[in-house]
């Protein structure tokens, strides 16, 4: 896999060694070579739009916001944004500068930098994003420290900025528990569809703990989200083969999806979801 497909599916920010996993290192010193991606701090990788994005904040005396202020932050998002996402207050003119403009009068105290703070950051990505791209950035949030679950939802239920129930809806299903972009994109299309799957829920079977990535304990079902990627080696082969054997062996019924079914096949995705809730296993 091309390293800038790779960092994409990673969320657009990763470390050296997640992007080799799916990639390699030659393909990924070709990419930083050709400024194809850049790296930002100590061993964090993003895509140059990052970079492009905190040269005009600073052009123009405007802060990242949106897509733009969360990979600031260095949190992963679901798809890394084409321009910079710039924060515009009311009434200053938009300069021409190729980017995205979004209005919103902050206070001082909102921002950080030259980006929006991280509290306001998730709330105006659900204001104004799809719900699937708000979660993913909450989720980030939460999964870095850099909010609390507490704070996003007395957030929501205090906001004046517009489209409240939006945002109140994506601070209820955040969840620092998702490991990656990837998982939070997969429980955004449960969560449309009125299904409550849980974050890396633990399960036993025998003497085996694991941790899938999405789990309905109540209808014994699993959902994971594969990345695609290619076994590091024989034993980490053999261990993900013991792992799906034995839950499938328990009655666990047990889904895979890809990024590109997740990414671009929702309808997919919960037509697997009914299907295997209708299974007599689910049933018992």
């Amino acid at each position: 896999m091309d390293a800038v497909e790779a960092l994409e599916q990673l969320g657009g920010i990763a470390c050296a060694a997640d992007i080799v996993t799916l990639s390699s290192r030659r393909r990924l010193r070709t990419a930083v070579s050709s400024r194809a991606i850049i790296h930002v701090d100590r061993d964090r990788y993003a895509l140059p739009v990052t970079d492009l994005g905190r040269r005009l904040a600073v052009a123009h005396n405007l802060h990242l916001t949106h897509l733009s202020a969360a990979l600031h932050h260095g949190w992963e998002v679901r798809t890394s944004p084409s321009v910079p996402h710039l924060l515009l207050p009311s009434g200053q003119e938009r300069p021409t500068s190729k980017a995205r403009f979004w209005t919103y009068d902050a206070r001082r105290e909102e921002l950080d930098g030259w980006a929006t703070g991280p509290l306001l950051t998730v709330m105006l990505c659900a204001r104004d994003l799809p719900f699937a791209s708000a979660l993913t950035v909450a989720d980030s949030a939460l999964r870095h420290g850099s909010v609390t679950h507490e704070q996003l939802v007395t957030a929501s239920h205090t906001w004046r900025g517009g489209h409240r129930a939006q945002v109140e809806k994506v601070a209820a299903h955040a969840n620092g528990s998702a490991v990656n972009a990837f998982e939070s994109g997969l429980r955004a299309i449960t969560a449309s569809a009125g299904y409550e799957f849980i974050p890396q829920f633990e399960v036993r079977v025998g003497a085996l703990t694991v941790h899938p990535d999405l789990v309905d304990p109540i209808h014994g079902i699993i959902l994971e989200a594969d990345s695609g990627g290619f076994h590091a080696d024989r034993e980490a082969h053999d261990r993900d083969c013991q792992r799906y054997t034995m839950l499938a062996a328990d009655d666990w019924i047990v889904l895979r999806f890809t990024y590109d079914q997740v990414m671009f096949q929702p309808e997919y995705v919960v037509r697997c979801i009914e299907m295997a809730l209708s299974q007599p296993a689910a049933a018992a």
